[in-house]
This record gives C-alpha cells, structure tokens and sequence, in this order.
C-alpha cells in the first residue's frame, strides 16, 4: 500500500476536526510509530531472532489463520503487494514452510497451506512472541495492564474504518 500526498486528507475539509488537533495526532502517531517498532525489535534484522522479516512472520501466521487462501486473498488481507507476497510465498516452498496445490474449479489459482514444518515454525514464533511480550508487561501492575488492553482496543476501534477503506 503506497500513501500518495493526495491520500492525505485536508485537516480543514475533514468535518469536526480542528486543523491544530489534527496536526498534533498526526505527529503523537507517527512519534509513537517509531517508539513501537523499536520496543518490538521489528527494524531488527530477523524479527524475534528468528531469521524471518515481520511481513515474513506476519504471513505465516495469516497463513495459520487462513489455510487454503489464495495469494492474492493473502496480500489483500495483509495490504501488500501481490508480487512482493509472491516471493515470500516462493521462499516458504523452498524451506518446506508451506505447500501450494490446484484449486477445484480454476486449475490457474493455487491454495496455500502450511506444512507440518511450517505449522511448526508458527508455534514456536507465537511462544517466542509470548516469552517476548510477557518479559515486556511483567512489571506493570493489574490495574496498569488493564488500561494498556483499554488503550489498544481504543486504537484498534479508532483506525480499524480507515484501514479498510486503504
């Protein structure tokens, strides 16, 4: 998904939004970007040591989710590009990662699975993500991990209308 300046929307044409305001999100977002992507270790050179960029990882466990899926359906959800996803998809078959066979009825579309090896892999990145994460929040008390989760949510709710609309 490319953002064009044109994508952008004008703060003072966007209803019952103060331009001021509208600044302000923009640059606590983009601050707060850079702060999540370094306290997840996702600029490393393999995402949780494991040898696997995040879109690497995020695509075997899309894979978990959607077995049988065909590519373009795994991109679209992912919001990447069609080749791009191609030579991923391309570097989990030679590793025996995930496995590719004929759809019934359209013998041009494959489905993807993950293979035993792969389903393997996925295992063990959701326990590494886990031991990760859990070493992150162990300090925070019950009141401080419920605010966290509230916070998410909050976000999740707030952006999920303008992902879909990308």
């Amino acid at each position: 998904m490319k953002l064009e300046a044109q994508d952008v929307p004008d703060p003072l044409e966007t209803a019952d939004l103060n331009a001021e305001v509208f600044s302000d999100t923009v640059h606590e977002i983009c601050d707060f970007n850079e702060f999540y992507t370094v306290y997840m270790g996702m600029l490393n050179d393999g995402y949780l040591d494991s040898g696997f960029s995040i879109t690497e990882c995020r695509t075997l466990f899309e894979l978990k989710k959607r077995d049988g899926c065909r590519l373009n359906e795994l991109a679209d959800a992912m919001y990447v590009d069609q080749g791009y996803m191609s030579r991923i998809i391309k570097r989990f078959r030679k590793k025996g990662l995930v496995s590719r066979e004929p759809c019934a009825g359209d013998g041009r579309a494959y489905s993807l699975r993950l293979t035993e090896k792969g389903q393997s892999v996925v295992e063990e990145l959701a326990s590494m993500m886990d031991s990760r994460v859990s070493s992150q929040i162990e300090g925070l008390s019950t009141d401080d991990c419920q605010k966290l989760k509230s916070a998410m949510g909050m976000i999740t709710h707030l952006l999920s209308p303008s992902l879909a609309e990308a």
